[in-house]
């Protein structure tokens, strides 16, 4: 469980420099990272079915947010895989 708060401590100081994601790493507290892709000019359903294409699940938390969650199966090179891919979305490159 740990690794898990680890990792989305990790996942969220990753998205946090991506230019239109709005997320404070110091709120998160156990394995899950909420986020809003508000500033990036996407709904979180849009956001989630480029995500989806790039094989990073998440769910809408509203129109504006997602939630990530790490888990016994997302290692650190997954979170690390999730957070390029989020940086592409965002049209940021990889």
């Amino acid at each position: 469980l740990q690794e898990d708060h680890d990792n989305a401590q990790f996942l969220a100081r990753q998205l946090a420099e991506i230019p239109g994601i709005a997320v404070d790493p110091a709120g998160v507290q156990t394995n899950i990272v909420i986020y809003s892709v508000k500033d990036i000019g996407m709904t979180s359903g849009d956001f989630l079915a480029a995500l989806a294409k790039r094989k990073v699940l998440a769910v809408p938390v509203d129109g504006a947010r997602v939630r990530m969650v790490t888990h016994l199966d997302v290692n650190r090179t997954g979170v690390e895989n999730a957070a390029a891919a989020v940086r592409e979305v965002c049209g940021g490159g990889r």
